[in-house]
């Protein structure tokens, strides 16, 4: 929260810089005047300055935006970090919907333009930078099941994956016309419930439901339609057109849906393996092509706060490690922050995580199922995404390259034993634990095997055979070890391995699985759940 009141000598700069080592982003105008006894007009005109020096954005009278260094080049940070202050400040009821949601639910086949949200109300457009909101009204937003997925500033609202799906056919402007629909609607429809959906559809208009139960029918998600034909039971059904602005040709209504499929939709194989025929040959994408040349044609995800889809890699030793669970619920792997380094020799990655601008707690979640021990996350660099394009009438069009920055979380389990050394990233022993029974081997001995399997340069490596073959170590049954000895050459020994110590459980975080909330293991040893304590900070 702000202070009430500023020291005399507090600059609005440095009060801005206060703002955000604090972890907050945003604040009003009315803020400001609250705790600054200064004139109104002074205070305006610093908070012009600061504008135009990059420093705040406004995407509303009298509400700011505090722009990171990270993001001085896009001239905002994504509409994630400050969507629910803005539509707090708004009084407005939301989620964010259509294809921005879409896409943090691991479906988005094409970028939104623009970060999309439904609202209660007319809302126009607001910008900060390179982020563009867009704003969509329904009547039931406020009825509609939400997740909250926590961001770098807080938590958003988010439509859940059965709401989107009706967002998709209610909206098919916004979703990138029915193509596009067609396509996320298929990858969607791997996250739907059925019992959900259901419940979802009960307060939808009937044309959606027909709309949404035809399209998810010539998908053969016979489970999911057949429970939007439930809801149409007793309603008057009468003939829709796929395409509310196409006219309907030749094509006649679906005998069940009573939809005309008056578009032909091509739908990417990869999504559903199949086309929506009709008699229509022109795309609702095609027919509006003049007019988005007026505007914006393509804005990069991140910059416009929405989020990839995440993708889970299995590593070498994913089939061991899986082997090794104990899938008692509630897990709470421990959470490595960025820049914490994982203990070596007590953990072993056999999963990744790899998505742009994932929070870690985010990360943190999707990583749940796969029953890991830890969990560690790293922010990398930034990579070219795309391009804002504006086309300015006359031929002349201008771009701008737009970025996104890249998030992994590694998954690692603890085996059961750990050999009792240390060893250099060239493999050489560096240290030999107190009380470890070693046959043949010297400190200052470079590995070149243990157990049959190879040491590779940097031991770190996920792809080594040796961190696969510590699952299989069992405590105190010798292995063998092939090394290069200085003045001898090759030479062979054993070493018993010993009870891993786990030592990581002792000093890092994890999270409450119910809230999604950083335990903080604090130096006096207390634990402590943070609800602002951010997971991508040292503890």
């Amino acid at each position: 929260m702000a202070p009430e009141t500023a020291p005399v000598d507090m600059s609005v700069a440095a009060w801005v810089d206060s703002l955000q080592a604090a972890g907050r982003y945003t604040f009003t105008q009315k803020d400001v005047r609250q705790i600054f006894n200064r004139s109104a007009v002074a205070i305006d005109a610093a908070l012009r300055r600061l504008k135009q020096r990059g420093r705040l954005q406004c995407p509303r009278r009298g509400f700011f935006v505090i722009v990171a260094v990270e993001y001085r080049s896009a001239g905002s940070p994504p509409a994630p970090w400050f969507i629910a202050d803005l539509m707090r400040f708004l009084d407005q009821r939301y989620y964010v919907g259509i294809l921005s949601s879409a896409a943090l639910h691991g479906a988005a086949h094409q970028q939104p333009m623009t970060f999309q949200v439904v609202t209660d109300r007319v809302t126009r457009t607001a910008s900060a930078g390179r982020v563009r909101i867009e704003f969509h009204k329904s009547r039931i937003v406020d009825r509609m099941p939400v997740v909250e997925l926590p961001t770098d500033t807080g938590v958003m609202r988010v439509a859940a994956p059965e709401v989107t799906a009706f967002d998709l056919v209610r909206y098919p402007a916004a979703a990138g016309y029915w193509n596009n629909v067609a396509t996320v609607l298929g990858e969607l429809a791997e996250r739907i419930q059925p019992e959900a959906l259901g419940l979802c559809a009960r307060v939808q208009a009937v044309p959606d439901v027909q709309r949404l139960g035809f399209l998810l029918e010539s998908f053969r998600r016979d489970d999911l339609a057949d429970v939007l034909a439930v809801r149409l039971r007793d309603e008057r059904v009468r003939p829709v057109l796929l395409a509310n602005k196409q006219r309907p040709g030749r094509a006649r209504p679906h005998p069940k849906w009573q939809v005309v499929p008056n578009v032909r939709i091509e739908v990417d194989q990869a999504a559903t393996g199949d086309s929506i025929p009709s008699t229509s040959q022109r795309s609702g994408r095609a027919s509006s092509m003049e007019s988005l040349m007026r505007l914006v044609v393509l804005v990069a995800f991140v910059l416009a706060g929405c989020q990839s889809g995440p993708e889970i890699t299995r590593l070498p030793a994913y089939a061991l490690a899986m082997r090794e669970a104990i899938p008692e619920p509630p897990r709470k792997p421990v959470l490595f922050a960025e820049g914490e380094q994982v203990p070596p020799g007590e953990l072993v990655p056999y999963a990744a995580i790899y998505a742009l601008n994932h929070a870690a707690p985010v990360l943190w979640r999707l990583a749940v199922p796969e029953m890991p021990d830890a969990v560690s996350y790293h922010v990398g660099d930034s990579i070219q995404t795309g391009s804002v394009g504006q086309y300015w009438g006359w031929g002349i069009s201008t771009y701008t390259p737009t970025y996104a920055t890249r998030t992994a979380a590694f998954l690692y389990r603890a085996p059961a034993a750990k050999i009792p050394w240390r060893l250099s990233k060239e493999g050489m022993v560096t240290v030999f634990e107190q009380g470890a029974k070693v046959v043949g081997l010297l400190e200052g001995d470079t590995v070149i095997s243990i157990d049959g399997k190879e040491v590779t340069a940097n031991d770190t490596e996920a792809k080594s055979e040796h961190l696969i073959g510590r699952f299989a170590l069992e405590v105190g049954v010798p292995v063998k070890v092939i090394a290069v000895r200085p003045g001898s050459g090759r030479i062979e020994g054993t070493i018993e391995p010993v009870e891993n110590p786990r030592t990581f459980l002792q000093h890092r975080s994890s999270i409450d699985l119910d809230r999604y909330k950083v335990l903080v293991r604090d130096r006096d040893g207390v634990k402590r759940w943070s609800v602002d304590q951010p997971a991508n900070s040292e503890f």
